[in-house]
C-alpha cells in the first residue's frame, strides 16, 4: 500500500470511529481514541491541535450520517424521541457503515432494530418510513401506451408494477403523520391512532402518495411481482374467482395514480 492509501485508510478509520453516548441526547469523541502515528502526522497543521481537528472530522461525519437517518426515519424518530433514536441509528451504522449509495443507507434498520428488540410499534414505523424512502427514490418505467393497453390479456403485454410501488400492512396510520412531519405541519404526540390496513405507496414523477386499499387488492399486487400480468390473473381467478370483477376497476385505478409501468426490453 503506498503512502497516501495508507494515510487515507488511517484518517477514515480515525474519523470514522464511533462517538460516545453518555446520556440522552449527548455525543462525544471518546479520549485519547486516536491513532498516534496519525496524530504526529497532522500535528501542527492549520494552527489546529491533532485531536481537536480528527475530533472534529469525526463528529461532522456522524452527525452527518445520523442527520440523513433522522431524514429518513422520521416516524421512528416520534414513537422512540430523537435521544433514544439518535445512539441506535449509530449503532445501526457501526455494523452497517455507509457506502456511497447513501439513498440505501436505511435499508435494513426495520430488520435491525427488530432484531434488536426496540418495540415493535417502532418497527411497523420503520417499515412505513423505508417503504416511503425505496418510493422516493425507485427509478421510474415508461407508462402504458393505448398500444400497450391494447395488448392487455395476450401474455405479451409487458405491463408490470413500477419500482416506486411499495406494498405493506400496518396496523395504524403512518403515513398521514408522515405528511405532516415533512410538511411542517404541526404534529400530535404519541402514536397515530389505530387503523389496520393495507396500503399502496406509489410516486408520479415527484409526487408521493399513500393510500389504504383493500387486502386482496394488494395480495394481488404482491403477486405481480413475483410473476407475469396473465399468470397473476389466472391465480386470483383460481383462488378468489369473485374478484375478476373488480379487476379492471383496479386496472383503471393503477393507471390514474401510476402503479404500472412497461417491463424494459
Amino acid at each position: 500500500m503506498n503512502a497516501l492509501r495508507d494515510f487515507q485508510v488511517r484518517w477514515r478509520s480515525s474519523t470514522s470511529a464511533p462517538l460516545r453516548f453518555p446520556s440522552p441526547g449527548r455525543a462525544e469523541v471518546p479520549e485519547g481514541d486516536y491513532d498516534g502515528r496519525l496524530l504526529s502526522e497532522i500535528a501542527g497543521s492549520y494552527g489546529v491541535d491533532a485531536s481537536a481537528r480528527l475530533g472534529a472530522y469525526r463528529l461532522q461525519y456522524w452527525f452527518r450520517l445520523i442527520t440523513l437517518m433522522q431524514k429518513d426515519f422520521p416516524l421512528v424518530g416520534h414513537v422512540l424521541g430523537w435521544e433514544d433514536f439518535n445512539p441506535l441509528a449509530s449503532r445501526y451504522l457501526q455494523e452497517h457503515p455507509a457506502t456511497e449509495d447513501l439513498d440505501r443507507l436505511g435499508d435494513l434498520f426495520p430488520a435491525w432494530i427488530r432484531a434488536h428488540g426496540t418495540s415493535m410499534l417502532a418497527v411497523e414505523a420503520a417499515r412505513a418510513d423505508l417503504a416511503w424512502n425505496q418510493a422516493f427514490s425507485a427509478p421510474e418505467l415508461r407508462i402504458p401506451g393505448p398500444e400497450d393497453l391494447e395488448r392487455l390479456g395476450s401474455g405479451e403485454e409487458g405491463i408490470v408494477l413500477q419500482p416506486a410501488v411499495r406494498i405493506l400492512s400496518t396496523t395504524r396510520d403512518w403515513f398521514s403523520l408522515r405528511i405532516s412531519i415533512q410538511q411542517e405541519q404541526p404534529v400530535p404526540r404519541g402514536t397515530p391512532k389505530p387503523l389496520r390496513s393495507a396500503w399502496i405507496v406509489s410516486r408520479t414523477g415527484s409526487i408521493l402518495r399513500a393510500e389504504p386499499v383493500e387486502p386482496l387488492l394488494a395480495t394481488f399486487l404482491r403477486d405481480l411481482r413475483r410473476r407475469p400480468w396473465i399468470d397473476a390473473l389466472e391465480r386470483l381467478a383460481r383462488t378468489h374467482p369473485e374478484s375478476t370483477r373488480s379487476i379492471s376497476e383496479w386496472f383503471s385505478r393503477g393507471l390514474a395514480l401510476g402503479w404500472w409501468g412497461m417491463e424494459a426490453s
